[in-house]
């Protein structure tokens, strides 16, 4: 193997064991993240998990024991989804950190609904392509598409 193609290798493993660590990372920050909301009137508060799972729901002060049981249903389903939509933007976030320059999924690109949106999957790999070749260091550098040059 010749020299300039070991360096390359080297190169490319610090940058993957670079990439790994961040990733770690988000994994941890997702694992441990929650999100709570509460209702309007404040008595019902919902705490979901990174996933939007449901992991609590706390009724505070003795108000909504006087609410009808389709009213009381209703605002439970918009604490807890509220803190859905508060988890989903949060991994949204999280996960976009660690996304390559340039690789948009069109998270966050429809209000209320973090995941959906436009999304031009052959446009994302073009962009991510294009970001690849500007970061080439070398005019000669080989293309990672088309394998190995003969140096």
């Amino acid at each position: 193997m010749s020299s300039a193609l070991h360096q390359q290798m080297e190169a490319a493993l610090a940058d993957l064991r670079v990439q790994q660590a961040r990733i770690r990372s988000a994994s941890d920050q997702l694992k441990k993240a929650t999100s709570t909301s509460t209702s309007k009137d404040r008595t019902i508060e919902a705490t979901v998990d990174s996933q939007g799972k449901l992991t609590a729901v706390k009724l505070k002060g003795a108000g909504y024991r006087k609410r009808a049981p389709a009213e009381f249903a209703a605002q439970i389903v918009e604490a807890v989804r509220s803190a859905q939509d508060l988890a989903a933007r949060q991994a949204a976030d999280v996960l976009t950190g660690i996304m390559p320059t340039g690789l948009g999924l069109g998270l966050g690109s429809v209000p209320g609904r973090p995941f959906e949106g436009d999304c031009d999957i052959d446009a994302m790999f073009d962009a991510a392509a294009s970001a690849l070749q500007e970061r080439r260091p070398e005019e000669g550098a080989t293309d990672w598409r088309k394998g190995v040059s003969d140096a």
